[in-house]
């Protein structure tokens, strides 16, 4: 049995990402997970066979053209499918985002498997920092600005009292200069404006030598 994963997006013009499908191929069935912008979350299976035309295949939500899209780019797709679970890289490359949005968790779980890093999630600062507190150790963390429970300001300057030296790069849409000097005085290295990018991504792990 084999498990193969493909990440598909759908763009609505504005912020670049209204749905994201998540297909897994098992055997001779397939698993679609997809999370809209809003954060709902459906999933169900179709039960296609190798070769079976996905867009004969009966399905528990025909009006939906997005999931007929993905499955059929799922089976047809010549390119190289990575594995559902991210691998370990050679490198033991370990990350930690910090972000309460889960389309933007999705995202950078995306961006970071095309590098070959180990992603770990935590949803609010306060979830990093006992992460931390229980003996967990990171090369790189990517911290959002507003969250719940504790927001990025206050976890990083939990974490730079904890003794954390990992570079911890600050996301957020708010590009003002007053949102950089607060995070830059909490204890993070860099300021990143939100979306981040594969490029952008690219540049981070350049200048910490993560590549």
């Amino acid at each position: 049995m084999s498990d193969r994963c493909r990440d598909l997006h759908r763009s609505d013009g504005t912020f670049g990402m209204s749905v994201i499908i998540i297909a897994t191929q098992v055997g001779g069935g397939m698993h679609l997970h997809r999370v809209t912008k809003s954060g709902h979350y459906r999933s169900a299976r179709y039960d296609i066979g190798e070769a079976t035309d996905p867009a004969s295949s009966p399905t528990n939500d025909t009006s939906s053209s997005h999931v007929k899209s993905a499955l059929r780019m799922v089976c047809s797709s010549s390119v190289s499918i990575r594995m559902a679970n991210s691998a370990v890289s050679s490198r033991g490359r370990r990350a930690l985002v910090v972000e309460d949005n889960a389309i933007m968790r999705l995202v950078v779980r995306k961006l970071m498997k095309e590098q070959g890093i180990v992603l770990e999630e935590a949803e609010n600062g306060k979830v990093a920092v006992e992460s931390v507190k229980e003996g967990k150790s990171y090369d790189l963390i990517l911290m959002d600005r507003e969250m719940s429970v504790m927001d990025g300001h206050e976890a990083t300057k939990q974490l730079r009292l904890l003794g954390v030296k990992t570079p911890i790069v600050a996301l957020s849409s708010d590009s003002q200069q007053c949102d950089r000097d607060l995070f830059l005085r909490a204890g993070a290295d860099e300021f990143v404006e939100k979306p981040l990018t594969k490029d952008k991504l690219a540049g981070i792990l350049s200048k910490y030598g993560l590549q």
